[in-house]
């Protein structure tokens, strides 16, 4: 496929490693001297806004179109340098593919709200997070800073690589920088948090990164239950006969587990007391439901 937009202006011909999609097209934006967000989104993407998402990607159409094969394929793209893969895993078959094929032709709204975000008691956002030991040894073995893909993941708040806690930038979330390009900086992100994080914390990170690593996997809603009951049973949190969740000991226990990751951003809405984690296990093990946020799957699964 011919590119329409010749690489000689500006645009990378490879990715940065574990680099996001909007960090590579931010990289452009820069070097191509553009003046206006509106115009590196309309140049890329076909449209002022539509693409300059962080997280989800749209109109991946227009963007293959635009540069042609070389940074891969539209299911290559989705699948390493976007957040996309943490919610696949859990979507059947076929809201997967319809998720992919929304990626390719529309906004990242609509993949949002496919996936049931906007109506769950997460929030639907992802901000953008950063290691500061990586930014420093980004700019110096490549003399820029990026967005590195396993950073963004959601549960994801501890860099596994330098065993430090990552910041986060809210410039994306603001109405006037919304639609805008960013790379990371030093002067993003003015409060570091220098203590060691839990180990909760680093597991939950390891638990995400693991499962979005296992590529194309896709979990059955109809198996994920009764993984969860026999990891009860071995530690004897299920009933004598097997088959009864003991509540008050495993609520409790689970609440314990939880407290640290409910002071993460994004992670508010996990519960907090031993009622409500026994109910929230009880769920997670009792007949298949839609619209369970992936969050609370990794959580109880870590």
């Amino acid at each position: 496929m011919e590119s329409l937009l010749p690489f000689a202006h500006g645009l990378p011909q490879k990715w940065l490693p574990d680099e996001t999609l909007f960090s590579l097209c931010s990289r452009y934006h820069f070097a191509s001297g553009n003046q206006l967000a509106s115009t590196t989104c309309k140049a890329l993407f076909g449209h002022k806004t539509q693409g300059s998402a962080h997280d989800f990607p749209a109109r991946l159409g227009h963007f293959l179109e635009v540069v042609g094969t070389a940074l891969g394929s539209a299911d290559e793209i989705v699948e390493a340098r976007t957040v996309l893969p943490f919610y696949l895993r859990f979507a059947s078959p076929g809201l997967a593919g319809g998720v992919t094929e929304a990626a390719v032709q529309t906004s990242s709204g609509s993949l949002k709200f496919q996936l049931g975000l906007l109506t769950s008691r997460f929030r639907a956002n992802h901000p953008l997070k950063a290691c500061h030991a990586c930014m420093h040894e980004d700019m110096r073995d490549r003399a820029t800073a990026y967005w590195h893909r396993a950073h963004q993941l959601p549960g994801v708040w501890v860099c596994l690589r330098h065993r430090c806690w990552l910041v986060a930038s809210d410039l994306k979330a603001t109405g006037v920088l919304r639609f805008h390009w960013i790379l990371p900086t030093q002067s993003q992100f003015p409060s570091v948090d220098w203590s060691v994080p839990p180990r909760t914390v680093f597991s939950l990170a390891e638990m995400v990164t693991g499962l979005v690593a296992r590529t194309k996997l896709a979990l059955s809603p109809e198996v994920l239950p009764e993984t969860y009951r026999q990891a009860l049973r071995v530690r004897g949190l299920l009933g004598p006969t097997g088959s009864r969740l003991r509540h008050e000991e495993a609520g409790n226990l689970y609440a314990v587990f939880l407290e640290p990751l409910r002071h993460l951003e994004q992670l508010g809405g996990m519960p907090a007391s031993t009622a409500s984690a026994s109910a929230e296990i009880a769920r997670l093990i009792g007949p298949v439901r839609s619209g369970i946020h992936p969050v609370r799957h990794v959580s109880l699964a870590t």
